[in-house]
């Protein structure tokens, strides 16, 4: 049996390799035991997987640079990002820029309420999607 960190690698190169839609990706993730995981690129990039058993801190994407966060907040900029990137429009490191520019420094994942919720900095001002079901 898979450690969670060898079993979360695989998880994430596959679903980048194969363009799994995020509601795939979202359900895997889920099923491995993942129950949160919080992305943020203000300094650096950083995501980090809780699962029921550790956490799991995934490697910064191939082309990452840092992109100024607008100090505007965004909402429709946020939906328009989320959904060139569902499009396939945009890779997921042209996504997090495109989240830049709306004015969003990190997101979080909450699997039991199939939420992602996009923050502002200050997180005085957010977004949330909500994932689909896929099964």
């Amino acid at each position: 049996m898979l450690d969670i960190h060898t079993k979360l690698t695989e998880i994430l190169k596959e679903a980048k390799e194969k363009l799994w839609p995020y509601p795939k990706t979202f359900e895997v993730l889920k099923d491995a035991g993942v129950i949160s995981y919080n992305v943020s690129w203000t300094n650096a990039y950083k995501a980090v997987y809780q699962t029921t058993l550790d956490e799991y801190h995934a490697p910064m994407p191939a082309g990452f640079t840092l992109v100024p966060i607008a100090s505007e907040f965004s909402a429709e900029k946020v939906k328009q990002a989320l959904l060139d990137h569902q499009q396939k429009k945009t890779n997921f490191v042209q996504f997090l820029n495109d989240l830049a520019v709306a004015g969003v420094s990190h997101y979080r994942v909450d699997m039991s309420n199939r939420t992602v919720t996009y923050y502002s900095p200050s997180e005085k001002q957010s977004y949330v999607q909500h994932v689909p079901s896929i099964k």
